[in-house]
């Protein structure tokens, strides 16, 4: 189970959560950061001893795009005040309103893959687009793109 991110916190707890994820389902699985060093990553020869060191018969590997940023307007919320005029036969109001809440909101969104390898052959052998919104809650957030992508392999008979 692989993470490439530059965040080594996300990487750590998406990787965690992954492997107890493949584990809940029976499957055996070790977390990249914990077993393999940015020597065994430097190239596939490299990789490939240390996994076979390992004794891993299969890859899971999450890619991530960078992290974009969207605004959405949502309903806004305004506070009058003011004072009824009334001109001859018309009447109207004179005061102002202010927004209050609501407006432009910004939404920072994630997006990527994850792909699938075993050793017998080079080539990717599944994928899954994933991808969401960039919350607070990140190990919430791990949690729930990992028992999807567990859910989704399990269901495409990947493992």
């Amino acid at each position: 189970m692989l993470a490439k991110t530059t965040n080594s916190g996300a990487k750590r707890m998406l990787e965690n959560e992954t492997v107890a994820e493949l584990k809940a389902n029976g499957i055996q699985a070790i977390p990249a950061y914990s077993n393999f060093i940015e020597a065994d990553l430097v190239s596939e020869e490299t990789f490939m001893a240390k996994a076979n060191q390992l004794e891993a018969d299969a890859l899971l590997v999450y890619t991530f795009n960078p992290p974009t940023t969207e605004y959405k307007n949502s309903p806004t919320v305004s506070a009058s005040a003011g004072v009824p005029v009334r001109v001859g036969i018309f009447s109207g109001f004179l005061g102002t309103s202010v927004p209050v809440a609501g407006g432009p909101k910004r939404v920072e969104k994630f997006s990527g893959s994850v792909s699938f390898f075993n050793k017998q052959g080079p080539d990717m052998q599944w994928t899954l687009n994933i991808g969401g919104k960039i919350g607070s809650e990140a190990s919430k957030q791990a949690r729930s793109v990992s028992k999807n992508v567990v859910k989704t392999a399990i269901g495409d008979g990947i493992f």
